[in-house]
């Protein structure tokens, strides 16, 4: 039991939640100009992601400046996630009125 105990503290577990990146799999997000527009004006940084961009998070979670780090989800989503809570958070937007809204319809249509 010990050693299982100490091979547990060797590892650790981590997340990359990553946004819409340029990938082969989000290429409908970003390969049409109107459904890019859709994608970029919802995250505050006003631009997609790239490849690199997320394997530089990858990159810390492995080396050795993220020892003590484990458990942890990392978000690297240009703040998309932030800037759509942010919506709801200060109200300026219903969850009705969210259903209702062209960008929810047109990525319901991207499916």
């Amino acid at each position: 039991m010990e050693k299982i105990n100490h091979l547990l503290l060797l590892n650790r577990v981590n997340c990359v939640a990553p946004g819409t990146i340029k990938t082969r799999m989000s290429e409908m997000l970003w390969k049409s100009e109107s459904a890019s527009d859709l994608v970029v004006s919802d995250t505050f940084l006003k631009r997609l992601g790239e490849t690199q961009e997320i394997a530089g998070t990858v990159t810390y979670l492995l080396s050795d400046d993220a020892s003590y780090v484990t458990g942890e989800t990392i978000v690297a989503a240009g703040d998309f996630f932030y800037f759509t809570f942010l919506l709801f958070l200060k109200n300026l937007i219903s969850i009705p009125e969210f259903l209702n809204n062209k960008r929810w319809h047109a990525c319901k249509a991207l499916k």
